[in-house]
């Protein structure tokens, strides 16, 4: 009786086969189990107050500005939730909430919330390139 299961032994080009998928599983193991970074992959972003994640969400209140027909300027009150995917630069999809405050467009300086004012809550992408002062942003709803 054959030591093999088939009838014959089997060839060398099956044999490289089941070595290469055998590789290709342990080295996609490895990286599953590493488990922070996926490679194009969105992450959560634990730090909201980061300086380049606000720096983002102030793009967002500007561009949420930009298509608003209403004379005041937005401020940023907070970021809700955020999830951050590395690109050629980095890629934010950020829920903000903006308020309204007491300043005319394009005056954003020194503005304050207005009391009662309405909070826009609001879902944007950006793209950004902080080393080339680069920012693209999509307002998603």
């Amino acid at each position: 009786m054959s030591p093999y299961f088939f009838p014959s032994p089997p060839s060398k080009r099956y044999l490289l086969h089941i070595k290469m998928l055998a590789l290709i599983l342990i080295v996609l193991s490895f990286f599953s189990v590493q488990g922070k970074v996926k490679a194009g992959g969105w992450d959560v972003i634990e730090d909201m107050t980061n300086e380049l994640v606000q720096a983002a969400a102030v793009k967002i209140s500007e561009e949420f500005d930009s298509g608003s027909a209403n004379p005041y300027s937005t401020s940023l009150l907070r970021v809700v939730h955020g999830t951050k995917q590395i690109v050629a630069g980095m890629n934010y999809e950020l829920t903000v909430e903006l308020s309204e405050t007491n300043c005319i467009k394009p005056n954003r300086e020194g503005c304050s919330p207005v009391s009662g004012g309405k909070v826009h809550t609001v879902k944007a992408r950006v793209w950004s390139q902080p080393w080339k002062n680069f920012f693209q942003v999509t307002l998603l709803d």
